[in-house]
């Protein structure tokens, strides 16, 4: 006995090419922000500093819709913050008990050193470390930074792209069922 699918699956040409459309400027966008972001390859890429900590802050807001970590130095007036993807290979039990005055030396890339006590907000960090801790380690930061995951990610939407497309182009035109 043969399943009639079309009776279960409504697939039309302008739904499939739709989502083509829709999977090429996904895998665009990505490509973008994959090739935008800032340019850290080594620890040249980054300029060290050193203050004592301020204190810290740690908003969860929930669920799927992630957290924002950022943090004071005393003779800085900018706000410092741990990327979302860093929190992985963060030392986060040992970073919530530094005590205040703790003296860090932190990374953070070459190109926002210049913004440092001006209004620029917040400075990304890819190195957290006192004298006797290390709570951000540089070589794994960096390793995240440039994971070619966005990469992959925006290969596979191209391919889906062109398949919807591929199949809407051959797809019969459907008339509505009134």
């Amino acid at each position: 006995m043969a399943i009639n699918w079309d009776k279960f699956v409504r697939r039309d040409r302008g739904s499939l090419l739709f989502s083509g459309i829709l999977s090429l400027a996904v895998a665009v966008a990505m490509l973008f922000l994959y090739f935008d972001k800032e340019k850290i390859r080594s620890r040249d890429d980054i300029t060290f500093i050193s203050g004592p900590f301020q204190e810290y802050s740690w908003v969860d807001l929930g669920g799927r819709n992630g957290s924002s970590l950022t943090f004071k130095l005393q003779n800085y007036h900018n706000r410092f913050k741990i990327k979302a993807d860093f929190f992985s290979i963060l030392q986060t039990d040992k970073f919530r008990t530094i005590p205040s005055g703790d003296t860090l030396t932190i990374g953070i890339p070459n190109g926002f050193a210049k913004y440092l006590n001006t209004q620029k907000q917040p400075f990304f960090v890819y190195s957290i470390a006192s004298k006797d801790f290390t709570y951000l380690d540089l070589k794994d930061a960096i390793a995240k930074h440039n994971s070619p995951l966005f990469l992959i990610v925006a290969g596979l939407f191209a391919i889906g792209g062109y398949a919807f497309i591929y199949f809407g182009r051959r797809a019969k035109v459907k008339t509505p069922i009134w």
